[in-house]
């Protein structure tokens, strides 16, 4: 057994160690840092009391290092660290939930707003309807929509369930990137605004890749709003997009109605869009808000099917009308085009 000392009077970092590999021994030191002058009875702590009573532990491993070798981590260090070493490093916190954006005024004209609604596209999955989307894209141009808020589930993701590997065409991080980028609708002079829903995030889960960060990367048209949750600012409106949780109820309105419920009175959007659940629905003015159940454009996979659930394929147009001079905030009257496709398209990738 070695031991290093500090000069008297530095902070000491030491940690006794089994035998390890050095990528181990880092590692364990990384996250425990301790010194005598943390303790009023370092004797009672059995890594302090090593590193000046060696012969009382011996062959345990070595002390290392001191603190002039290796000071202190910041969290930023210690996370690039950890990604040298092949570790995925996922801040899990607020940073990409419910964040607030202006969205551009540019891109609509006078006191009304046209918006495109979609949720739950499921790029990579052999049952997505991609011929649909495009037709609902076209149609949001057609119709002088420049902006599409998408609600989540992009992508299909990968070991959201058992057995979901068996409905996908395009397996991995790489494939589904590459693919979205490459086929993902675009509307011309306009813009997608999307967050991530629980399909996208599972590459975060499974190695720390938030892959509709990568998507936006390549493609100007798409603007990632965040994970799970976004507030766009539209002019005076305030509206909420959220990409649910949980599964049906037994009634359709049921989880709209609960979560409006749940919003805290600051909290609370003019419009609220919830996608997730693979249907429609429309509840308006409850709790003063307006809320708007996504469906989606998924085909009914072997998984809803064991479920009893079966997909609504739709899109939705909202055509707001603000009058600042009846109302400062919010507005005046909400009109919805829901688009459906009833026949959904097999094999459409």
């Amino acid at each position: 057994m070695t031991k290093q000392r500090a000069p008297r009077g530095a902070v000491q970092a030491t940690k006794i160690l089994q035998p390890a590999s050095m990528e181990k021994q880092e590692l364990h030191w990384m996250f425990t840092h301790t010194c005598r002058a943390h303790h009023a009875n370092y004797a009672s702590h059995p890594a302090c009391y090593a590193r000046e009573h060696p012969q009382a532990v011996p062959d345990k491993g070595t002390v290392r290092p001191t603190a002039e070798e290796a000071p202190e981590m910041t969290p930023q260090a210690m996370a690039a660290r950890l990604s040298e070493l092949g570790y995925a490093v996922e801040r899990l916190s607020q940073d990409k939930m419910d964040r607030k954006f202006i969205v551009d005024p540019s891109l609509f004209e006078g006191d009304t707003y046209k918006i495109g609604v979609v949720s739950c596209t499921h790029l990579g999955s052999k049952f997505q309807q991609l011929s649909h989307l495009r037709a609902f894209y076209h149609r949001c141009y057609d119709q002088g929509v420049r902006v599409v808020l998408h609600t989540g589930d992009l992508v299909d993701g990968m070991n959201v369930y058992a057995g979901q590997e068996f409905e996908l065409f395009q397996h991995g991080f790489d494939a589904q990137r590459d693919y979205a980028v490459e086929n993902f609708p675009v509307l011309p002079y306009g813009k997608t605004l999307v967050i991530a829903g629980n399909h996208d995030y599972a590459f975060v889960k499974e190695g720390g890749a938030d892959i509709l960060e990568a998507i936006a990367s390549r493609r100007p048209d798409i603007e990632y709003l965040g994970a799970l949750g976004a507030y766009p600012l539209i002019g005076p409106l305030k509206i909420y997009m959220q990409h649910g949780a949980g599964g049906g109820a037994y009634a359709r309105s049921y989880r709209l109605q609960k979560n409006i419920e749940s919003f805290a009175p600051e909290a609370k959007p003019d419009i609220y869009f919830l996608g997730h659940l693979h249907i429609g629905c429309y509840l308006p003015a409850f709790r003063n808000v307006f809320g708007v159940m996504v469906p989606c454009f998924q085909a009914q996979t072997p998984f809803e099917r064991r479920r009893a659930l079966y997909p609504e394929i739709a899109g939705i147009i909202v055509e707001i009308t603000v009058n600042d001079r009846d109302r400062k905030s919010g507005f005046v009257s909400m009109k919805m085009d829901w688009v459906p496709f009833y026949v959904p398209k097999e094999k459409d990738y």
